[in-house]
């Protein structure tokens, strides 16, 4: 969604030119629902890896394929699950243990085969608290 203030220029009745200001709002809908929207990993028990499934459809229910995956952090491993929705894809994120008094973030990229919509983008976050 974006929205922006223009000048519309146009001739009056009378023949001469005048200006209004117009507010313009746009909404772009997705072609992809993604749930959750984002992954957020915290403190795990006996340093044990976080891990998020994700579940990914088109808005329009027609198949799609994941092409490539890429990840911005190394500590951070994105892959598909086999037996997902019928519908879509579902993945999992899995962070590396995250040491103590540590917080790093960045994005899951999915390239997909569609002209449309070539990239699904996941953002992600980590954060681990020093036990006291």
């Amino acid at each position: 969604m974006g929205s922006s203030e223009v000048i519309a220029v146009y001739k009056g009745f009378d023949g001469t030119e005048k200006e209004c200001r117009l507010s313009v709002t746009w909404i772009i809908p997705e072609l992809y629902v993604v749930t959750p929207k984002r992954a957020f990993f915290g403190n795990r028990p006996n340093n044990s890896p976080n891990n998020v499934k994700i579940a990914i459809r088109r808005t329009d229910g027609k198949p799609f394929s994941i092409r490539q995956i890429k990840s911005t952090d190394t500590r951070v491993k994105v892959a598909i699950l086999k037996g997902g929705p019928s519908d879509g894809k579902l993945i999992t994120i899995t962070a590396d243990c995250i040491p103590k008094e540590e917080s790093f973030s960045g994005e899951a990229f999915l390239e997909t085969d569609d002209p449309d919509e070539p990239w699904i983008k996941i953002p992600f976050a980590a954060f681990s608290k020093a036990n006291k």
